[in-house]
Order: C-alpha cells, then structure tokens, then sequence
C-alpha cells in the first residue's frame, strides 16, 4: 500500500472526528438575531443580540442589549446561538388555534396513561 500524505490523513482524521463528536458548522450574516455567550464577574449568561459584522470564518462582531444599554463584544462562533423572533402572525395564530392542538395532544396524553 502507499503510504497516505499528511495532508490526507489530517483531512481524515477531520472527517472521523466531526463524525463522532456532531461538529456543525455554524454562519451568521450581519443583523442576524442571536443570542451571545457574555460572561460578567465569573457568571456565564445568554444575552440577546445582534450580529454587526463578520470578522474572519468563526468570529463576529455583536451588538448585545444588556438592560437598557448597547454594547458590542467579538464572539467565536461557538459562543452564538441563532435567535428567532418571538413575534407569531396572526395569521399562524388562527391556523393554529389552542383546541386543534388540544385535540391532537389528547390521545397521547390517554396513552401515556394507560402504560
């Protein structure tokens, strides 16, 4: 056999690795919702934001909302989380009214209790 380049077997063991370990790969485009890891006197919290700017492939500039008051911090992408807004349109809200979805939860609710 020939024995594989480095550069091959680096790339594989890539792939393996990404396999086993789920690594997804994660993009945000300017003014994207999100939510940032920020850390403030040893406490870690998720805080809303706003992506402002991409700066390299896994780093990005974002404007969070800390009470009241913008600040903008650079975050891996590792420490962002996409945000979706919260707002429903009416017209969701009236395809989906709280009796359809009571009805179609009730007979799997009956057959949890019958286990």
């Amino acid at each position: 056999p020939v024995p594989a380049t480095p550069i091959a077997v680096n790339h594989k063991q890539n792939e393996q690795f990404n396999r086993r370990h789920g690594a997804v790969k994660r993009e945000f485009k300017d003014d994207d919702l999100v939510y940032a890891e920020y850390h403030h006197r040893n406490i870690k919290s998720w805080i809303p934001g706003r992506v402002v700017e991409r700066k390299g492939s896994v780093n990005y500039i974002v404007q969070l909302d800390l009470e009241g008051r913008q600040r903008i911090v650079s975050s891996h992408v590792n420490q962002l989380r996409p945000r979706y807004d919260a707002e429903v349109p009416d017209q969701v809200q009236q395809r989906l009214p709280w009796e359809i979805l009571i009805e179609e939860a009730r007979p799997l609710l009956l057959a949890d209790q019958e286990e």
